[in-house]
């Protein structure tokens, strides 16, 4: 089914509830290489993500001592992360490179709400001692925050955030 039906789809489904359709929290798997998309109906609004990712051969071994790439070395092949779109209401949200240029061996995607006109992309990669989730924040115009969590940890490891220092969003 195309993107623009679905989001049709969750349109209509919210207006036979009241219109106050919140996350459903469907996690989905990410392909290792191609595009994987997600639409959700959050805060009455449809939101769309299309990761962008191709795999990398690496040897099935120990992580070399100098690292080139973002491989976690936990998928054979490395699934790299080339890109992400985020967008709301159809319109597109502005995406920073930093918030995908390090993720490497995505499993699965979510998209929640996260809060009065924020939403969330909650990305799980890597396994085992390497994994990882990253939540990235975001408005109708940009990303706001990422955060990388060390999954078996239970610990934020790595926080941004993202300023509108040129006001360009405002």
């Amino acid at each position: 089914m195309e993107l623009k039906h679905l989001a049709a789809l969750a349109a209509a489904l919210a207006s036979v509830g009241g219109g106050s359709a919140m996350a459903s929290g469907v996690v989905r798997p990410v392909a290792a290489s191609g595009r994987t998309e997600l639409t959700e109906f959050l805060l009455n609004q449809p939101v769309s993500v299309a990761i962008l990712t191709h795999e990398v051969p690496i040897k099935p071994s120990e992580p070399p001592r100098i690292r080139t790439d973002s491989c976690t070395y936990s998928r054979v092949p490395c699934a790299v992360v080339d890109g992400v779109d985020l967008s709301v209401r159809g319109r597109a949200v502005a995406v920073p490179r930093s918030v995908f240029a390090d993720l490497a061996d995505l499993n699965t995607a979510r998209l929640e709400p996260a809060g009065h006109g924020r939403y969330r992309l909650v990305l799980a990669g890597g396994d085992a001692a390497e994994s990882y989730r990253a939540a990235i924040v975001f408005d109708d115009r940009r990303v706001l925050t990422r955060a990388i969590t060390a999954t078996e940890a239970g610990m934020v490891e790595e926080r941004t955030v993202y300023s509108d220092v040129s006001k360009a969003f405002r």
